[in-house]
């Protein structure tokens, strides 16, 4: 669904462009007219965007490593992990910065669609996957053995 909504949103791009340009340009006008005082939400919105953002992703992170440090039998494998911690924050920021440079002069409409192309494959990967895990607990079809499935490289019907 997530990739026909994408499809969705690169037809309907050029009407929300130009409903934001109207509401920057009146918020501009506003400012310069000297009418309005921003608050801090509208002066730092980004700022506060980013910082919500990352601390949800750190509090995520750690509730991940609770459940990897809980699995250690040996109480010296935790003194390994800020290593390894310390190697993903790192390296997270350089591919971020290099996915922003690489994307900044890409147009909206070929990232989207490479994006929902992509969330298609990873979807139908996910989809024969559980069907296999599902043919393998014989609720669906027959896996093993070959020889309850006659049906596999046969002609379905004739055309």
């Amino acid at each position: 669904f997530l990739a026909l909504n994408f499809y969705k949103m690169i037809h309907t791009k050029e009407a929300h462009e130009l409903k934001m340009k109207n509401r920057v340009n009146a918020v501009i006008a506003e400012a310069q007219a000297g009418e309005q005082e921003a608050g801090f939400g509208k002066r730092h919105a980004f700022l506060v965007f980013a910082f919500t953002t990352g601390l949800r992703e750190g509090m995520e992170s750690i509730v991940f490593l609770i459940g990897v440090i809980s699995d250690f039998k040996d109480p010296s494998y935790v003194s390994s992990l800020p290593i390894p911690i310390i190697v993903a924050l790192v390296l997270s920021r350089i591919c971020g910065c290099i996915f922003f440079q690489g994307t900044k002069k890409m147009r909206v409409e070929h990232f989207m669609r490479f994006c929902s192309v992509l969330l298609l494959f990873i979807a139908a990967g996910f989809f024969s996957s559980s069907m296999h895990k599902w043919q393998e607990l014989d609720v669906v079809g027959t896996w093993s053995p070959a020889r309850e499935r006659p049906w596999i490289n046969q002609e379905v019907f004739d055309a």
